[in-house]
């Protein structure tokens, strides 16, 4: 798609300059880890050769204002008072000469204007920046009387469904797994942007956290430059808990079965201390009952939007700070 032309170049006693001309080239994920190449055809307007941009092969010159481009008429404003005005030419629009019959080039329909498909290679590097301008110097739209201006083109990165870039070459995954998948250790295979399965693992030993990043070395996005040698890709886990658990049979409760094996030192019931003493002071039965339920998702997306905008507005005081403590320092 194209986007805004950038104005004509020059200033001054310089030559004018055609505008340039900006195209955006989306390019997936995959084609920016191992590189790739694109084609671009663009229709280029070019001043036509037949009649070097004038749009006629004979020009006669203006009979009316005999070349000037301009007439000057006399009006009377009162009783012996006549006014000069000058006027572009109605004849020739100024130009100061006019086609005759026959005269408009047949090559451009007498446009001055012909057009033709030119040809943009454009090599997209591995891990090619996001916004990076490829420029084509010359080819944009040609005018008589003006250097041509540029055509720009911007590599634009699509959304990948999967991974995102996170600095200069590492990527980022963001992989759902279970709770039990979390507490008993994590497997799971990606299809990874060079089109192989990834299979990742971390040992049973190991208890993923929500929110946990883990490093997966040299399987990020090829370092720039041409090196061989690859960033890390970054996982970062989100625990699907379950909704709800199913009954437990027998006498003793889900609490009883799952201590042992999660946390042995945790008290027989929620919020009892191993003395038998609830938190904060008071015993069991002092304490007023208040039995929780799970928030709708409006107010839980209504407390993230408001932890998000408290954690802008402290960074916020911590940036001013620390411009202000610059400004002191100086």
């Amino acid at each position: 798609s194209m986007f805004g032309g950038q104005g004509f170049g020059g200033s001054g006693s310089g030559p004018r300059r055609t505008p340039d001309i900006g195209y955006e080239m989306e390019v997936s994920l995959e084609e920016i880890f191992s590189g790739c190449s694109r084609n671009i055809r663009y229709e280029q307007d070019v001043v036509c050769r037949s009649c070097q941009g004038r749009g006629a092969t004979r020009i006669e010159t203006c009979a009316r204002c005999r070349g000037q481009g301009v007439i000057v008429e006399e009006k009377q404003v009162a009783y012996g008072y006549y006014q000069r005005i000058q006027r572009m030419c109605p004849a020739c629009g100024g130009q100061g000469a006019t086609v005759p019959p026959g005269g408009h080039c047949s090559g451009c329909r007498g446009s001055g204007l012909t057009q033709r498909p030119i040809d943009l290679p454009v090599e997209v590097p591995p891990n090619c920046p996001d916004r990076q301008h490829f420029v084509f110097q010359g080819k944009a739209d040609e005018s008589p009387g003006m250097e041509t201006g540029n055509i720009i083109v911007e590599v634009r990165e699509k959304k990948h469904p999967l991974f995102s870039r996170i600095g200069e070459d590492s990527l980022l995954l963001t992989q759902h797994v279970s709770l039990l998948d979390a507490l008993s250790g994590v497997r799971f295979t990606v299809k990874h942007l060079d089109g192989q399965d990834l299979e990742v693992s971390c040992a049973e030993s190991q208890v993923v956290r929500p929110g946990d990043v883990w490093v997966v070395k040299g399987k990020g996005m090829p370092r720039r430059g041409g090196s061989g040698r690859y960033g890390d890709l970054l996982v970062r886990f989100e625990v699907d808990f379950p909704e709800s658990l199913p009954s437990v049979s027998g006498e003793a409760s889900r609490r009883e079965l799952l201590r042992p094996m999660l946390d042995p030192k945790a008290p027989a019931s929620p919020g009892q201390s191993s003395s038998g003493r609830r938190w904060f002071g008071g015993r069991e039965g002092g304490a007023q009952a208040a039995q929780a339920s799970k928030a709708t998702e409006r107010t839980a997306k209504q407390v993230e939007r408001s932890l998000e905008t408290k954690k802008f507005e402290e960074w916020a005081a911590q940036h001013r700070e620390s411009r202000r403590s610059s400004s002191n320092v100086e």
